[in-house]
């Protein structure tokens, strides 16, 4: 399951090169869960990984330079170069079970997608909800992403081609007791 979240993070946030694999992110927001990718990428493979932190750029990079784990990132479904126009693969192993499932699933939100305020008028009337939103560029991600909410009795909605959003109350609350989140961000807004 933590192989699958760290796909699924880097099927959000990464990119695979020949030598080197990246997860870059925002340094203000998610240094935390950079921090979190760190340990999970040296204990499933044992090597040292850097930190690059970029305070007047805003981002922080988690490097893994090891060429053994990008033909192995590679052979999981993740292409080198470009993604979206290589094309992304979700590994068998990962859809034949739900934990597996499930993880990747968080490690793809805690990197594309967001927790806002859903707010909308009927009438005269504005409501104010919670709302989750998964945005990615590639179609098989996504379908891939809203299947998964499905198969745990959500009711996702994709009204734009690039994104899928979770709006029922009672829909969020089991997405985050059954699948969870590694970004504390995604976890301070919830509360």
């Amino acid at each position: 399951a933590r192989l699958a979240e760290l796909i699924g993070i880097l099927m959000g946030d990464g990119h695979v090169g020949l030598y080197q694999a990246v997860v870059t992110t925002n340094s203000e927001t998610d240094y935390q869960h950079a921090l979190y990718v760190k340990t999970l990428v040296e204990d499933l493979f044992k090597i040292e990984v850097g930190l690059k932190n970029r305070h007047d750029k805003k981002v922080c990079t988690v490097v893994i330079s090891s060429k053994a784990v990008c033909h192995f990132l590679v052979r999981q479904g993740i292409p080198q170069g470009n993604k979206i126009t290589r094309g992304l693969c979700i590994p068998g192993w990962v859809k034949k079970k739900s934990a597996y499932r499930n993880a990747l699933v968080r490690g793809l939100f805690d990197t594309d997608g967001c927790v806002y305020l859903d707010t909308h008028r009927i009438g005269r009337k504005v409501y104010k909800n919670l709302g989750m939103a998964f945005a990615n560029q590639s179609l098989p991600l996504l379908s891939f992403f809203k299947e998964a909410l499905e198969l745990l009795g959500l009711h996702p909605t994709q009204k734009t081609k690039f994104r899928v959003f979770l709006r029922r109350k009672e829909d969020i609350r089991c997405y985050f007791d059954l699948i969870g989140s590694s970004n504390e961000k995604h976890l301070k807004k919830v509360r």
